[in-house]
């Protein structure tokens, strides 16, 4: 079941004067535009790629893609930390207490409690990527594109080093034995004793070396085409039995007489007596771990943890419990799938995502989801779209395939403490949830066998598209008519527009028809794939390959618009004044006015697919599992005031007030004595489901409260 609820309903005291329910505004301010915060919805616990691990006094970091710094004390629950950039972060390392790390076009951080984050100066500066980082006691080292090398004393100020020594692409580099050593391209192999003066080794391999790491007294190396390498004092390089894998390894840790590697679908455990054992095999584990590109591994004095690609974490475990005392079992720290997702929609106070291997996750929030059970006869197919109405939600996909989910309604009671001094307050709160996609049932017989994508609902029948130019009309869910577009192409999107219908797809394809069953093509000046068409205003909007945008005010004459990219768009979404689109490579644009587009920077690099809207929330999907959420018009909604109590006893009186509206939204809580003379009570922001109970000691029964957005 999904937690949360898409409203929620309190029971007021009959006295409860009415200037205290009222909705509040803010006049000056409402609907101007600030740079949108994204926030990982899917998957847990975020979607971005990891690229290096550190541990230290119980606390784990990892930093990834997209400037993405995570903390965590538990390994279950991390926190990102705002770095300040958004520029992918390639390693990490602790020196002398204080946290470095770098990256992409030169960037170095540092920082000395995780919170507060600041550039280091490199002398000079470089766009050359730093991919490797290690510390010794009062030295920190980088590494990185073209030879880069730098050092630092305190990880702050930065000098580069050892110029002209080689152009080779450095990946890696580690500190122990008093030696620093680097590793990279083409078998390349150095070490110094001081991060300056440096001296080629000899490896023995000409593969791409990727990482280097020390420990239980060696240098352990890893590279292409499954290589490993070892050194006891950085100079003499044996290299090792081969991997049972011959896949590219990425990273390297050692432990107390073990050595793990693991990389692209391959991670191995070398430990007594003293073979490398594939940990993917459940011949070998009985809890194997998943095959999976992996770029980050740490021992933290208790167990392995790596991770990977799209935020995968695993974490080893051993029992001394026969007959499993030698073996080593491996879990993942979550359980959300990272299938592609195609599409989503918000349909009657549920968001519906759909994507591969049947896949569909549900929300009555945008930020918890839930995945959702499909019938054995649907499973592993393709799911392409998804829509519905009032009464149905429908996801269709390959083979003609047709899913169909009832709406329906449901209350959930849930209390909420508010803490007021030494005084604990319970509020009951009624929230009314919406059942919809908790179901879902095939339509058979299937009424197309070709794949169907587009789905839409004018209020009295949904229209289904897909290839071949089908078409399907059904004034319910489970009979359907099956015409088709005379054109034959692949249609990929459908809309209610006007008195009639538009749809678009592949090769340029825009099609018009007063009854979704005779359709009529229209010039839309391009052979690119109109992807997704959405109503604008009075209007259309279509988006789709090499960053294309159209607008249209009858859907019959197409007008292109420069959208600035050339990543292929697939989404599209209205709020307030502003339209939002999506694409490939990560891309949200913006604009007032459908002509001048800005980027919107986003969380990830990966390919997004779709849009929806709930008030001013805006989520879109993509590859990989991911779905990211964020406010896009801050004050676009008000917040209500959706509860008052006053408590007289026991003394001092306390006033709890329940507020509610978009989730995450912020606001200013404040009030007064005199109505129109406001007073700053908190700065507040709405919870995963829309409220916030909040209460304050009451020097008087009578005062009045309002929510400004900002």
């Amino acid at each position: 079941m999904r937690g949360g609820a898409g409203g929620g309903r309190t029971r007021w005291p009959s006295w409860l004067p009415w200037f205290l329910c009222m909705s509040a505004w803010w006049a000056s301010g409402m609907g101007v535009w600030a740079e949108m915060e994204w926030r990982w919805s899917h998957p847990q616990p975020h979607g971005n790629n990891l690229s290096d691990m550190v541990y230290r006094d119980g606390l784990h970091v990892h930093v990834t893609d997209h400037g993405g710094i995570y903390a965590s004390t538990n390994r279950l629950v991390w926190q990102r930390r705002e770095s300040g950039t958004l520029k992918d972060l390639r390693a990490a390392v602790f020196s002398q207490g204080r946290f470095v790390t770098t990256g992409e076009e030169g960037t170095a951080l540092w920082s000395d409690d995780l919170t507060r984050f600041e550039p280091g100066t490199l002398s000079p500066t470089t766009a050359d990527w730093l991919e490797g980082l290690a510390a010794s006691d009062g030295l920190v080292v980088a590494v990185g594109d073209n030879g880069a090398v730098y050092r630092s004393s305190d990880g702050k100020g930065w000098e580069r080093v050892a110029a002209g020594f080689t152009t080779e692409w450095l990946r890696g580099v580690a500190h122990g034995a008093g030696l620093f050593v680097m590793v990279g391209e083409n078998g390349w192999v150095a070490s110094s004793p001081d991060g300056a003066a440096w001296t080629r080794r000899n490896s023995g391999v000409t593969v791409n070396l990727n990482r280097v790491a020390f420990g239980d007294g060696r240098f352990l190396v890893v590279g292409d085409n499954g290589v490993i390498m070892t050194s006891a004092n950085g100079t003499l390089w044996t290299r090792e039995a081969d991997t049972v894998s011959s896949n590219a390894l990425n990273t390297a840790v050692l432990s107390p007489g073990e050595r793990l590697v693991a990389g692209d679908a391959s991670m191995s455990l070398r430990r007594p007596p003293f073979v490398w054992q594939d940990q993917l095999s459940d011949t070998i584990s009985p809890s194997p771990a998943p095959a999976w590109e992996y770029a980050a591994s740490i021992w933290d004095g208790t167990r392995y943890v790596i991770g990977g690609r799209t935020g995968v974490l695993v974490e080893s475990f051993r029992t001394n419990a026969p007959p499993f005392q030698d073996a080593t079992f491996w879990f993942r720290l979550d359980d959300t799938p990272r299938n592609w997702l195609w599409d989503i929609a918000w349909v009657e106070g549920t968001y519906l995502a759909v994507g591969d291997r049947s896949t569909i996750l549900s929300s009555a929030t945008g930020v918890e989801w839930s995945l959702e059970s499909v019938p054995e006869v649907a499973a592993e197919q393709v799911l392409y779209g998804v829509g519905g109405s009032p009464d149905f939600g429908l996801a269709v996909g390959e083979d003609g395939l047709i899913l169909r989910s009832p709406a329906g309604w449901t209350n959930i009671v849930t209390s909420h403490e508010v803490v007021v001094g030494t005084r604990t307050n319970i509020v009951w709160m009624t929230n009314h949830v919406s059942l919809m996609g908790l179901i879902w049932e095939v339509v058979e017989p299937r009424p197309t066998t070709n794949t169907l994508q587009g789905v839409a609902w004018d209020g009295t029948r949904h229209v289904l598209v897909g290839r071949g130019g089908t078409v399907l009309t059904g004034t319910n869910t489970t009979k359907w008519t099956v015409t088709q577009t005379s054109g034959r192409e692949y249609l990929s999107s459908v809309v209610s527009f006007g008195s009639g219908w538009v749809a678009s797809g592949a090769e340029g394809a825009l099609y018009t028809s007063p009854d979704a069953t005779v359709w009529t093509r229209r010039d839309s000046g391009t052979t690119a794939w109109v992807y997704r068409l959405h109503g604008v205003g009075t209007g259309l909007m279509a988006v789709g390959a090499g960053g294309l945008i159209l607008t249209s005010a009858d859907g019959v004459k197409w007008v292109s618009q420069t959208s600035g990219t050339s990543s292929f768009l697939t989404g599209v979404r209205s709020i307030g004044d502003a339209v939002y689109v999506c694409g490939g490579q990560g891309t949200v644009l913006r604009s007032t006015n459908q002509v001048d587009w800005t980027v919107v920077p986003s969380l990830t690099g990966k390919a997004l697919n779709g849009l929806a809207d709930r008030a001013s929330q805006l989520v879109v999907v993509g590859a990989e599992g991911v779905i990211l959420r964020a406010i896009a018009e801050q004050g676009a909604k008000s917040v209500n005031i959706q509860g008052y109590r006053y408590f007289r006893e026991p003394a001092p009186p306390v006033e709890v007030l329940t507020f509610q509206g978009v989730p995450e939204q912020r606001f200013r809580w404040e009030g007064g004595a005199i109505l129109g003379v406001w007073e700053l009570e908190a700065n507040l922001e709405l919870d995963a489901n829309g409220t916030a109970v909040v209460g304050r000691e009451a020097d008087r029964p009578i005062r009045f409260h309002r929510a400004a957005t900002p």
